[in-house]
């Protein structure tokens, strides 16, 4: 599949995103310097902050993370350090839902409360 891991109640709620209509995203390559240890709501404004950029929905960081690679070979959220960028979606009120931790494994899609590792990207969407 291209995930080492991916929660069951995720793919539950967003495996079947349609996407309405095509359109350009440029991802920040790692997370917004500052923001790692914050809750979902102030990644969220974090994200919001840096101009013309917002936090990326799963859809949006899983594809970007996975044409960089097929691109150049280069795993953005990966392993060294481990590293996980908020999206915008909520599965589980009070959690957030992250993607990263590209290792050769592949990509993880998993929910976190808190943890170290996880900060927001930015997505500008043209």
């Amino acid at each position: 599949e291209g995930y080492s891991y991916i929660l069951d109640r995720i793919k539950q709620l967003h495996g079947d995103i349609t996407v309405q209509e095509s359109y350009w995203a440029l991802m920040t390559t790692d997370v917004i310097p500052g923001n790692r240890e914050k809750s979902r709501e102030e990644q969220l404004v974090l994200a919001s902050r840096v101009e013309n950029y917002d936090a990326p929905t799963l859809l949006q960081a899983a594809v970007c993370n996975f044409v960089e690679y097929v691109g150049s070979g280069k795993r953005l959220f990966g392993n060294e350090p481990w590293t996980y960028t908020c999206c915008k979606e909520e599965p589980i009120k009070g959690w957030k839902l992250v993607v990263g931790g590209f290792a050769p494994a592949g990509l993880d899609v998993v929910n976190y409360s808190g943890n170290v590792n996880v900060g927001v990207a930015g997505v500008r969407r043209k």
